[in-house]
């Protein structure tokens, strides 16, 4: 299975620090997602005391991020955790897992549209009265942004 990650898990760093073994994954590269838009949001219920990224609808719009591909879906549990998703349709699901379709530009500069997961805050727990990252959160963004797009 493919991910689309667009906020702290851009920095690969980061990321592989929830993924046991870090060989069970695979940086494809800089992707993006078309008709979402990047925000950042408080999530109810949890001790976050900033706001976090965040993918909303919005047409004409596109979130930058970076494609992962996991070895198998086993490999994808300590990911759901971190980011408070248990299962389908599940009340207490912090963010919700759905399917998009990233484009990724290969080193050929051939063009892929990849179906990919991408976890988006259960609407449920959208905080909007949180909008600033704390300090740390924006450095793994940094961090991403130097390692995928420079």
């Amino acid at each position: 299975p493919y991910y689309f990650a667009y906020g702290s898990n851009i920095d690969t760093h980061h990321f592989l620090s929830f993924v046991n073994p870090p060989s069970c994954v695979k940086v494809i590269g800089p992707a993006y997602v078309q008709n979402y838009v990047f925000r950042y949001r408080g999530v109810r219920g949890t001790q976050l005391r900033s706001a976090v990224a965040n993918m909303e609808p919005r047409k004409g719009s596109r979130v930058y991020g970076v494609l992962y591909k996991f070895k198998s879906c086993a490999d994808i549990h300590q990911l759901d955790k971190k980011e408070g998703y248990i299962n389908d349709g599940h009340p207490d699901n912090k963010n919700n897992k759905i399917l998009v379709d990233a484009i990724v530009t290969l080193h050929n500069n051939h063009i892929q549209h990849i179906s990919s997961f991408v976890y988006c805050i259960n609407p449920p727990y959208v905080d909007r009265s949180k909008t600033q990252p704390r300090k740390e959160y924006m450095q793994y963004l940094q961090n991403g942004y130097r390692q995928h797009f420079t």
